[in-house]
């Protein structure tokens, strides 16, 4: 017992800082009694099964024997002697063993120590070359001794610490001596977060806590202690997690893991150790007790070889051409299985440009009759189905293998939108992934890929820190926007073609300027002088109203100087400015928290400003509706005299309280130009205090003047806060300036009546929808639709001329959803209204027209870690597949032939998934 005591404090000495003694450390609560040893068995039986469907089941057995001893104060060595591994399942009466009794060796090559005081594990200090997946395995294994003896005698009702995270933890002592019941509340675990899953850019739900409150999960533990409580002789757990579903034939389904978690004392005895044997111990690092998540591995720097990639290659082949063949002529329930298979997968190719290669050329296996196989119904189903999968498949070669696609064109422009829209919920910050996006904007020109790149850029701006490196795609990017739009933003000068109308050079110079302003300070970095180029195309008189205003935007996401904030305030004291491009600098300068400050500048810079403008209107109503509403009561007794405090007390500045007080004491209802915000909170007390608050709040701006005094612009944004989260629910911004152009240059009036020029429609039509896209008088082939056009433009506004207003935006969960020009919303009108050829020669040839989308609407993954030490994977997805087959000819005795044939399929599907990497699932 001496020369035992003797070796454990030459240990503690050697190895210095790594095994020291914890400060406060307290021994007296550890159910392991000190200078001793203690041999336990575990045994560890996982069964996941399908109740009420298939009844399948999987198991996975984990039998080890692992020695615990103390090696010094608050220190113990836990070594796996041993560990055999069993994995089988099937239906209950044919069960069959995948893998039986497999010895772990890899387990018990490195020992674990813990520092274990009053009860709780503090620390582990593991093997750094330990993978992470066996780590946690043995995290499982420590977690059987975070407990109390004060715990065992009297019960408890605290927080628990362990495999599982922080949880809820009661316990009531059982009627012998030295047994407990112990049960753990996990609908309010705080499980280690997981960030990195590849899924569907659709996903809605992603490792969130509160998808917890959908399975039923619980941990019941009986424990029982030696006499004296000096160590834990036996102890029993049962996990269970379980998704129960009402099906359509009155039973009951459940999907459900069982764990049954068992340890028992072998052996136990003096520690007789000599130093020799704790020498690897000096080599060990610190880790924590709590389940580590791991990374997902990158499938583009996968090391398969040429065998095995070619092996994968048939396999993603045959599986799309089992898929097309379910689908050949409607959809059907198993398509959709199928489909999920095949993106899993395209999502494990290291390079899939070959392959979709094959798929765009119609290059199919099969000997002589592979040339009939490959219809070119056949290929629309099969590229139908892989651009699906791609865009909705969240990894790198994904994405490069989409980009391949669309820069040879293989992807029509009507498919790209949809692209677009599903790659701007990525949640991966990948710079990777912002350079083939680029490229895709640069081959195909669409504003949702411009867009899209901004967004990127704008969350990697969300994560940056200021002077770490900039990806070189950021750059690149930067470098073709800032040479685009030049120094003043000329519109002469742009690189557009020569064919281009007003309105195309206005919309794309502006959505530049956006995509400048989602980079924001990470564009300051990389062009330090951004921001006088920005100011430049502001101050530039000969732009269009949106460009300015756009420009003033784009500099509210960046560091300004004094020379630059100079130069804003002459804007807005410039009464030749527009309106709304001096709402723009007045809301850029009121950025900061301290208005009061601002305000007094802005008051210096309006002094010749007329107390009853628009521009006083709009900032009066500002300064209304960001103040508390009791200061706003006060505010409006003091305008009409019945307190005797000043103005100033309220408002910064006599200029701004004598626009109230007109405004008050007038006869006038309400603020042309006004900003106004409504806020409704609401706590529900019954959810635990992070998910209670629920709000809305809105906020709209409207901006008049120009001609007529017309709206110039409109905008209005809506934030949610659900169950303690807020995020941005929608944005809408329509910019109605340039309207005033539209009726003075070209609205005629003749005795009271609009006058359309129908050579001049035809010719904005044509630049709208570029040179040699439509015929030459498109409109007098179709005199009903130039009729009804007619009766329009007679009441309206020339329509047709209004390619010159620039823009309409619409923002929704943060996806821009619309940026578009009225002129090119009427161009798509147009386009899809007037053929290219007359009917009549298009139905002589036949008309086919093919559809099928296969959306995964809903695809949610959660992670919970179990006393197996393994991930329990709850999935669950709902996949929508569409499909329209048509067409029509005309017959040679004149007749039409016309079919079409709907079909759809929707599934829910639930699972839940054991995984031991390199073993089984």
């Amino acid at each position: 017992m001496e020369l035992g005591r003797v070796s454990v404090g030459l240990l503690l000495a050697l190895t210095g800082g790594l095994c020291a003694v914890a400060q406060d450390c307290q021994q007296n609560e550890n159910i392991l009694a000190a200078g001793r040893w203690y041999l336990y068995d575990y045994n560890i039986v996982a069964e996941a099964s399908a109740v009420g469907s298939t009844d399948d089941t999987g198991d996975m057995k984990l039998a080890c024997r692992v020695k615990v001893s103390h090696i010094g104060t608050c220190k113990y060595l836990f070594e796996v002697q041993r560990c055999v591994f069993s994995s089988g399942g099937g239906p209950p009466r044919d069960k069959r063993f995948w893998i039986q009794d497999e010895d772990l060796l890899e387990l018990t090559r490195d020992p674990v120590v813990v520092t274990l005081s009053d009860g709780v594990i503090t620390n582990l200090e593991v093997s750094s070359a330990e993978p992470e997946h066996l780590l946690n395995i043995k995290r499982a294994l420590v977690s059987a001794f975070v407990l109390k003896r004060s715990h065992l005698l009297q019960g408890a009702d605290t927080q628990r610490t362990d495999i599982h995270g922080t949880c809820p933890w009661k316990m009531v002592p059982g009627l012998e001596a030295g047994t407990a019941h112990s049960s753990k509340d996990m609908l309010y675990c705080s499980y280690p977060e997981r960030a990195d899953w590849h899924l569907s850019p659709w996903a809605v739900m992603w490792n969130l806590h509160w998808i917890q409150y959908l399975i039923n999960s619980t941990v019941d533990c009986d424990y029982a202690a030696s006499e004296g409580m000096t160590h834990l002789k036996s102890l029993r757990c049962h996990e269970r997690h379980a998704i129960k579903l009402e099906s359509t034939h009155d039973t009951t389904t459940a999907v459900q893991t069982n764990i049954v978690y068992t340890l028992t004392l072998d052996s136990e005895g003096a520690l007789e150790q000599s130093l020799d044997d704790f020498s690897s111990l000096l080599e060990l690092v610190p880790a924590g007790i709590e389940y580590k998540h791991l990374a997902t591995p990158d499938p583009s720097l996968s090391t398969l070889d040429g065998a095995e990639l070619e092996v994968l290659n048939k396999a993603t082949f045959s599986k799309l051409e089992e898929l097309v063949q379910t689908a050949e002529t409607e959809v059907q329930l198993f398509t959709i299985p199928l489909f999920h298979e095949f993106v899993e997968l395209l999502r494990s190719h290291r390079d899939l440009v070959p392959f979709v290669e094959l798929v765009a050329n119609c290059d199919r296996a099969g000997g002589d009759s592979a040339e009939e196989r490959c219809t070119q119904e056949w290929k629309s189903l099969a590229m139908s189905f892989l651009q699906d999968a791609l865009i909705q498949s969240n990894n790198f070669p994904t994405l490069r293998a989409f980009r391949h696609l669309a820069t040879h064109g293989h992807v029509s422009d009507a498919y790209l939108p949809l692209a677009f829209h599903s790659w701007s919920f990525l949640r991966i910050n990948d710079p990777r992934y912002m350079d083939e996006v680029f490229e895709i904007c640069k081959s195909t020109d669409q504003t949702m890929c411009w867009l899209l790149l901004g967004r990127m850029m704008k969350k990697h701006k969300e994560n940056y820190v200021i002077g770490s490196a900039v990806p070189l795609v950021f750059g690149k990017v930067l470098k073709h926007i800032t040479s685009y739009i030049g120094e003043r933003c000329h519109m002469s000068s742009m690189a557009l073609p020569p064919a281009s109308t007003v309105a195309s050079r206005v919309h794309h110079l502006v959505m530049m300027l956006k995509i400048i302003g989602n980079a924001g300070m990470v564009a300051q970095s990389v062009y330090p002088n951004i921001t006088g180029q920005l100011l430049n195309c502001a101050q530039n008189h000969e732009n269009p109203g949106p460009v300015a205003v756009f420009a003033i935007e784009a500099l509210r996401e960046f560091h300004l100087n004094y020379d630059t904030l100079s130069a804003l305030k002459t804007i807005l004291s410039d009464p030749k400015k527009p309106l709304e491009l001096r709402v723009a600098v007045y809301k850029l300068l009121t950025r900061e928290p301290d208005r009061w400050k601002f305000g007094k500048m802005i008051q210096n810079s309006l002094e010749g400003e007329e107390v009853t403008s628009d521009l006083m209107d709009y900032i009066v109503s500002d300064f209304l509706d960001w103040m508390p509403t009791e200061a706003r009561v006060s505010l409006v007794m003091l305008a009409n005299g019945t307190t005797e405090r000043r103005f100033q007390d309220v408002i910064p500045g006599e200029k701004f309280y004598k626009a109230l007080r007109h405004t008050v004491l007038s006869n006038r209802k309400y603020r042309r130009s006004n900003r106004r915000t409504f806020e409704r909170r609401v706590e529900l007390p019954f959810l635990p205090p992070e998910l209670r608050d629920f709000a809305v709040k809105a906020v709209s701006d409207q901006v008049f003047g120009g001609w007529k005094n017309l709206i110039s612009d409109l905008s209005s944004n809506i934030s949610l806060q659900l169950f303690g989260n807020e995020f941005r629910f929608t944005d809408v911004s329509v910019f109605f300036k340039e309207l005033d152009h539209v009726i003075i240059n070209f609205g005629k009036l003749e005795g009271g009546q609009w006058k359309v020029d129908w050579d001049a429609i035809e010719e904005i039509l044509s630049l709208q929808l570029g040179a040699g896209s439509m015929p030459r008088g498109p409109l007098a082939r179709f005199p009903k639709l130039r009729a009804g056009l007619k009766k329009i433009l007679e009441v309206l506004p020339p329509i047709a001329n209004l390619p010159l207003a620039p823009v309409a935006s619409l923002n929704m969960f943060g996806s821009d959803l619309l940026f578009a020009s009225y002129g090119e919303i009427l161009a798509g009108l147009m386009t899809s209204l007037v053929p290219q050829a007359p009917l009549p020669q298009l139905l002589k040839k036949g008309v086919r027209f093919d559809l099928t989308r296969t959306i995964r609407i809903i695809e949610g993954h959660h992670q919970v870690p179990t006393l197996i030490g393994l991930p329990l994977n709850w999935t669950t997805s709902a996949t929508l597949v569409t499909s329209v087959r048509s067409g029509a000819k005309l017959t040679e005795d004149g007749a039409y032939k016309a079919h079409i044939h709907p079909s759809g399929a929707l599934t829910f599907l639930n699972r839940m998934l054991l995984d031991f990497p390199t073993k089984t699932r």
